[in-house]
């Protein structure tokens, strides 16, 4: 666990956004925005909503609802321990990754984050449990993004480390500019 401040979140956050838009290819995906302001203002989002086969987000909604492009909102009250996360995850056959904080009352995160297609299902795992608390009669079941339904498991098209390396690129680039 690492705990970040504020800007720190944010370049990890954007960074496994980036590598969603550019490397996973139909991804299922999950977020914790805190606030439905600050969800309904990261227009980056729009692309990656079009581009996953669903997505969940977890927010202080008025109320639950499914939207367009496969989108269902999760209405957390603000007394909710969810309340306090800052999530991400994206998992398809090519790229998976899940970065997870949650706020400390001074403000900053304890945060961990990967690029392990396992630690991503299981995030994932939790998020559908989750889902069905709040939510229960929005969240139909996902498909598995990473397999074939006639095959089973697909293998990732590109190496846990070349994802990992991605991400901590862009991370270090958006902190030092």
């Amino acid at each position: 666990i690492t705990v970040l401040g504020r800007r720190g979140m944010l370049a990890l956050s954007r960074s496994i956004e980036d590598e969603c838009l550019a490397s996973a290819v139909r991804p299922r995906l999950g977020v914790a925005f805190q606030r439905a302001t600050e969800w309904r203002a990261a227009r980056r989002w729009n692309d990656l909503t079009e581009l996953a086969t669903a997505t969940t987000v977890f927010a202080d909604f008025a109320h639950s609802a499914r939207r367009e492009h496969r989108v269902t909102e999760v209405a957390i009250t603000r007394d909710n321990p969810l309340a306090r996360e800052w999530s991400v995850l994206c998992q398809s056959a090519r790229f998976s990754a899940l970065l997870a904080g949650w706020e400390r009352p001074d403000g900053r995160f304890e945060t961990i984050w990967t690029v392990d297609p396992g630690a991503v299902h299981t995030g994932f795992g939790i998020l559908d449990v989750l889902s069905r608390v709040h939510a229960p009669n929005l969240v139909p079941p996902h498909p598995d993004p990473t397999t074939d339904q006639r095959r089973g498991p697909v293998r990732s098209e590109r190496s846990l480390a070349a994802s990992a390396e991605a991400i901590a690129l862009r991370a270090v680039a958006r902190l030092g500019g």
